[in-house]
């Protein structure tokens, strides 16, 4: 079997139109020895069919279909690098199907993590030179998360603590222990960055824009658990 040196793993729920167009930029990468894993959940469209079409066309796409997983976000996420993992790459890098994670930077990714020999390397929106383009009132809400999650998670020196675009070295995806998660919905990201957020963590700029098809799974109820979570991870700790 050929070494796979990077890994990456999008997770995708009703998301036939944005397949197609996002893998094609995955697999124009002049990223060596990578392995595309498509993390695809039961769905109302044909993500599963468009899917197998892309593994069929691309040698080095998989479909990992959850036909019987416990369904959510986090659900995913933890099947994926779980999966991942198995394949024991040399990184790990995770994305979002709607195109709001540009492919253009994951050169740009494994540069710096060479650069900084970095356990983790987060695409920021707010660093110096990243960008989003998004509505205002999506602008304000990140705004506020953001600086609540760098204060409650303990990681004042990172400008963009939710990104879910990021990368991570494979030894540091089996000390935080994915098979340990709890997180079912979207709160997997912060529960994740909570866990190693003493690792050599470094941030490159990215542009982030709103999903091309489709709409946002993100719901409020989510959005406020996101937001008590941490709190509990820091008092559990505090008292263990």
């Amino acid at each position: 079997m050929k070494k796979v040196s990077l890994c990456i793993f999008i997770p995708i729920l009703n998301e036939e139109n944005n397949l197609p167009l996002l893998v094609e930029k995955l697999v124009s990468l002049s990223v060596s020895a990578s392995k595309i894993v498509l993390v695809i959940d039961p769905s109302k469209d044909r993500s599963l069919e468009v899917g197998k079409e892309l593994e069929r066309r691309f040698a080095n796409v998989t479909v990992f279909y959850r036909e019987s997983r416990p369904k959510g976000r986090g659900n995913a996420g933890k099947d994926a690098w779980i999966y991942c993992l198995d394949l024991k790459p040399d990184f790990i890098l995770e994305m979002d199907a709607d195109h709001s994670h540009d492919p253009k930077h994951i050169p740009e990714f494994l540069a710096a993590q060479k650069k900084h020999n970095a356990d983790v390397v987060i695409g920021s929106r707010y660093t110096t030179g990243g960008r989003e383009v998004r509505g205002f009132t999506r602008k304000l809400i990140s705004w506020f998360a953001e600086k609540y999650l760098k204060v409650v998670l303990g990681v004042t020196f990172l400008t963009d603590p939710s990104s879910g675009y990021r990368l991570f070295t494979r030894e540091s995806v089996e000390q935080f222990d994915p098979q340990s998660l709890t997180s079912s919905d979207h709160r997997i990201t912060t529960e994740i960055l909570f866990r190693v957020r003493r690792k050599r963590i470094v941030e490159i700029p990215i542009e982030f824009h709103d999903r091309k098809f489709g709409t946002t799974k993100l719901k409020w109820t989510v959005l406020v658990k996101s937001l008590v979570s941490p709190l509990i991870w820091r008092f559990r700790q505090r008292t263990d």
